[in-house]
């Protein structure tokens, strides 16, 4: 991109109805934008001959995968951890359960949908909260 480049690119801002342009292109940041203080950027790479590059190998962190299976919400609604207000937790932490083993309710649309253990095992964690909103695949619980 060439300087003549940008100040067509200012001049055609300037007539346009916009109110602000970012823009990348060939190593090149452009940032304009109307109203307040004026804002106009400029970068370019630095290019030097005869200089010598060294690639290092670059560790990312690793992110922690949570251990046991987890039990996702099939649906958006609310979740629940009882059948009712005055019984007890379906699960708890620490908890076993079985496959097929009902861990909560989500309620959409006025109908109760039961959530279900995946597997055999023990209730790791419970990540969501009795009358929680929760996501579709949202995890709400782990077993491990």
């Amino acid at each position: 991109m060439k300087i003549q480049d940008i100040y067509d690119l200012m001049d055609r801002f300037e007539g346009s109805s916009m109110s602000e342009l970012n823009l990348e292109m060939e190593g090149v940041k452009v940032a304009f934008k109307r109203g307040g203080e004026p804002l106009a950027m400029f970068t370019a790479p630095v290019m030097h001959e005869n200089v010598k590059t060294v690639n290092h190998p670059v560790e990312t962190p690793k992110e922690e995968v949570p251990e046991g299976t987890p039990v996702e919400a099939p649906l958006v609604g609310t979740f629940y951890a009882a059948p009712s207000p005055e019984e007890a937790p379906f699960v708890s932490v620490g908890s076993e359960v079985k496959k097929g083993d009902v861990v909560g309710i989500i309620e959409a649309m006025k109908l109760m949908n039961e959530i279900t253990a995946p597997c055999d095992g023990i209730i790791e964690s419970i990540n969501a909260e009795n009358g929680q909103m929760v996501e579709y695949h949202q995890v709400l619980m782990r077993v491990k």
